[in-house]
């Protein structure tokens, strides 16, 4: 299977989403035309004025969304005669007068989109236990299950993506990680085509009873990341390791953690 590295274009971000990270001002918009679109995102330009803060957007104003007869004689427009200049100076007197309904539009879907916000950041326990069996995070004591909780709304961003799996494994267990794969058709000769991803989480220190803790909860966070965030075909393994333990005899040796025969 492949894994892939996604990159996300911002200029497909609506203007909503980062005006609500702004905080609370009093804006002024500016519906450009949705010409701008074919070389700009939706969020043209932000500037600041008095107590204002003044919006363009690539978007249509209400003046646009209504029929131009209803503001101009129909010989007005199709006559060859017409004085373009003077016309497109009647066309922004119109426009000025529904600038205040097109910032009122945008002010209500702002507070949608801070509400929204607001129900990402504190009521996502409802969502996530709706898609997910959260009962083996809300059951345990884990520690490393407990800080993968917040992810589960962007699973689907996650899955399969090697690297980001990466940092975020690092995250969890504060402790670097590589990541091995195999594929199980040609290491094994096995029929099955499928890939195997060998998690190694480099932890060092550990006493034989604080190992035996760590690769329990391990197990037991693995079950269920394997589950959400790795791809259906694919199988794991783990491994806690401290390769920087020196094989001394009385000293804290572990079989298959920091000592091998």
């Amino acid at each position: 299977m492949d894994f892939f590295d996604e990159y996300i274009n911002a200029e497909e971000i609506k203007a909503e989403t980062i005006i609500s990270l702004l905080g609370h001002f009093n804006f002024i918009v500016d519906m450009a035309g949705i010409f701008y679109r074919n070389y700009s995102g939706d969020l043209v330009s932000v500037s600041n004025s008095d107590n204002y803060v003044y919006l363009k957007l690539a978007r249509d104003s209400l003046f646009e969304i209504l029929p131009e007869s209803l503001f101009f004689e129909e010989d007005t427009i199709s006559s060859k005669k017409i004085d373009y200049k003077k016309f497109k100076e009647e066309k922004e007197k119109i426009r000025s007068l529904f600038q205040p309904f097109d910032t009122k539009y945008f002010n209500l879907s702002l507070s949608l989109e801070k509400k929204l916000n607001e129900i990402a950041e504190t009521e996502t326990d409802i969502l996530t236990g709706f898609l997910f069996d959260k009962s083996a995070i809300t059951n345990s004591g884990n520690r490393y299950l407990k800080r993968l909780d917040p992810l589960l709304p962007a699973v689907s961003e996650i899955r399969g993506n090697k690297r980001l799996i990466k940092d975020i494994l690092e995250s969890i267990f504060e402790a670097k990680v590589d990541i091995n794969i195999i594929n199980k058709k040609e290491q094994y000769n096995d029929d099955s085509d499928c890939i195997i991803m060998i998690f190694i989480i480099h932890i060092q220190g550990l006493s034989s009873d604080e190992y035996k803790i760590a690769n329990n909860e391990a197990g037991e966070f693995f079950e269920f990341f394997h589950q959400y965030f790795l791809p259906f075909e694919t199988e794991y393994q783990f491994k806690l390791r401290d390769y920087n333990q020196n094989f001394i005899l009385g000293e804290q040796l572990t079989l298959d953690y920091n000592t091998k025969l």
